[in-house]
């Protein structure tokens, strides 16, 4: 099972990432994104607009809106959060200490939903949670790798009892491996 879990990240990687080529794979990725499921898009506008509070805290309600719109169609155009930081940077003009991270943790919020909300679909409600074990600084979930969870009900990830799925809080880069029941 771990390796049909590889194959679909390796061609979740293909689809979604690899934004730049606009030949093969590139352009079918193009035309995948643009379909993002319209419960989706619509969970995620209701749930960004806490975390770009926490980057941004002083927005007024217009920019934070079109802050929000920019993130989700950049994310789920399938492009990679240093495209959605340049963006921020340039359309913005924020600086890179602000922009960076917020496309960062919005970038990994928005595809720790959408791999959870594509597995829902297929009938998927469990995984097993994995440490990202790639040397960036701060992620702590190193208790929690192999341990299985449910969507519904994730975990405790922090001493302020915050209870999240892997990639949803800053830095996590930990990933959900699908569990087939």
């Amino acid at each position: 099972m771990e390796y049909v879990f590889t194959l679909f990240a390796i061609l979740a990687w293909l689809f979604f990432f690899n934004k730049r080529r606009k030949k093969g794979i590139g352009a079918l990725a193009a035309s995948v994104a643009v379909k993002a499921d319209p419960k989706l898009v619509s969970q995620a506008k209701q749930l960004l607009p806490l975390l770009i509070n926490k980057y941004l805290p002083l927005l007024d309600d217009n920019a934070l809106f079109c802050v929000r719109d920019e993130i989700v169609t950049i994310t789920m155009g399938g492009y990679r959060s240093e495209t959605l930081s340049r963006i921020l940077k340039e359309k913005y003009n924020l600086p890179d200490n602000i922009a960076t991270p917020l496309a960062r943790h919005a970038s990994s919020y928005l595809m720790s939903k959408y791999k959870q909300f594509k597995y829902e679909q297929m009938g998927i409600y469990r995984y097993k949670w994995s440490h990202g074990h790639n040397g960036r600084n701060g992620c702590q979930h190193g208790f929690l790798s192999g341990k299985i969870f449910e969507y519904k009900n994730p975990p405790v990830v922090d001493t302020e009892n915050t209870r999240a799925n892997p990639g949803e809080v800053v830095p996590c880069t930990c990933v959900a491996i699908p569990l087939f029941d």
